[in-house]
């Protein structure tokens, strides 16, 4: 949806230079993962499936003139004010206020999990034993859930496939994977009315950022890959067991481009790293400066903001970084907690 997003804001852009008009066409061959946002997007845009998609796809090999779908798009990042693709209808916007209207506000929680790898193994045959690193335990994200709770919110923990319950007796926790309430539609509204989401890094977060609503990732682990997103990111810990002490985010850098993190070739502890997860004082630091960012409240303190200065430097005149898919231009930040937790990452 993204690339989608993206592809058709270029052709808008085209069309208003040019004396004749560009339209694409997306063929879907493979496994679907929303059939609502499919429903959604042949509102918008010329969509095919089937044989015909298939055919087409073909044909496109080896005519590349006629391909319109780019999976490498460098522009993907760069249209967070562009208008959103999926639109409610009326009905949709009724039915969407009559459900969560009295949870507001709202803050959407997306943690993966062991789930997620047996299902895709299973259903489509995905090779993905060995994407660990980046599941989350649920439970480690019960004191930010309270906290947000403490706070006045409502959280929603997502998911379509969890592997366990996120059971609370505090009414402001709705373990919405779990309790029945999931629909495909609601994955959409709720995405669309939160203050904010946070996740550990998932397809579902091209949702909020579509609705351009402020995300924060937390224990990700693949975190250059979405440097071009306007969020807030706090990594996964990366430790060198031999030193004692945390990857600088140079040496992260490198780590990553040697393809090391590779989770389908390689295990970090093969080269004497290890992956470690937020504990569970630290998202609850992570979440407090987040409602303080979304509320217009949060201050930087200098040193903070030179942290933010040189990571911003390191990434943007890092050679392999430039002018490649993903990487350009530099739209996420650090999460200021964890510069200060962690004041030698910038390096």
């Amino acid at each position: 949806m993204a690339m989608s997003r993206a592809n058709e804001l270029r052709n808008k852009t085209w069309n208003k230079k040019h004396w004749r008009k560009k339209i694409s066409i997306y063929c879907i061959d493979g496994p679907v993962a929303s059939h609502y946002a499919i429903q959604k997007l042949r509102e918008s845009v010329m969509l095919l499936q089937g044989n015909f998609a298939w055919l087409l796809i073909q044909v496109s090999k080896f005519a590349p003139r006629i391909r319109t779908y780019f999976p490498d798009d460098r522009d993907f990042g760069t249209n967070f004010e562009s208008t959103p693709l999926v639109k409610f209808n009326k009905h949709e916007i009724e039915s969407g206020s009559n459900l969560i209207g009295r949870y507001k506000p709202l803050v959407c929680l997306n943690v993966r999990d062991t789930a997620y790898n047996s299902f895709v193994r299973e259903e489509f045959g995905f090779q993905s034993a060995n994407w660990t690193n980046r599941n989350s335990n649920i439970d480690t994200y019960r004191d930010a859930a309270e906290f947000l709770a403490t706070n006045g919110y409502t959280v929603f923990r997502m998911g379509a496939k969890v592997e366990s319950t996120f059971a609370s007796q505090n009414p402001r926790i709705v373990d919405y994977a779990k309790n029945g309430m999931r629909t495909e539609f609601l994955d959409f509204y709720l995405a669309h009315e939160c203050h904010f989401s946070i996740s550990t890094s998932s397809g579902w977060d091209e949702i909020p950022t579509m609705f351009q609503r402020p995300l924060l990732l937390v224990n990700h682990y693949d975190f250059l890959m979405t440097m071009s997103k306007n969020c807030v990111v706090y990594p996964k810990l990366l430790f060198d067991k031999f030193g004692g002490r945390l990857l600088s985010l140079s040496e992260t850098i490198d780590l990553h481009l040697s393809g090391k993190t590779n989770q389908k070739k390689h295990s970090l502890e093969e080269f004497g790293i290890e992956v470690r997860d937020m504990t569970s004082d630290r998202l609850v630091d992570a979440v407090a400066e987040m409602i303080q960012r979304v509320n217009g409240t949060f201050v930087e303190t200098p040193e903070q903001i030179e942290m933010q200065d040189t990571l911003k430097h390191i990434l943007n005149t890092h050679p392999k970084l430039q002018k490649s898919p993903n990487y350009d231009p530099i739209r996420a930040q650090f999460a200021s907690c964890f510069l200060s937790q962690y004041p030698d990452f910038c390096h």
